[in-house]
């Protein structure tokens, strides 16, 4: 069984540069994780990322 707990979006940055707009949610969460995976260089990732503040 198969669960999804986000999706990923393909941006450009105000200079261009692709990157993917990922967020990640699921009720066992305390937050929802937001993300850009960004290319460094040749076949290596960054992933940065936020969770939102819970209220």
């Amino acid at each position: 069984m198969a669960v999804e707990i986000g999706a990923a979006w393909k941006k450009l940055s105000q200079n261009d540069r692709p990157y993917l707009s990922v967020t990640l949610d699921d009720p066992a969460f305390p937050a929802t994780v937001y993300a850009r995976l960004l290319e460094e260089s040749e076949g290596s990732h960054v992933l940065m990322w936020s969770r939102s503040k819970t209220e």
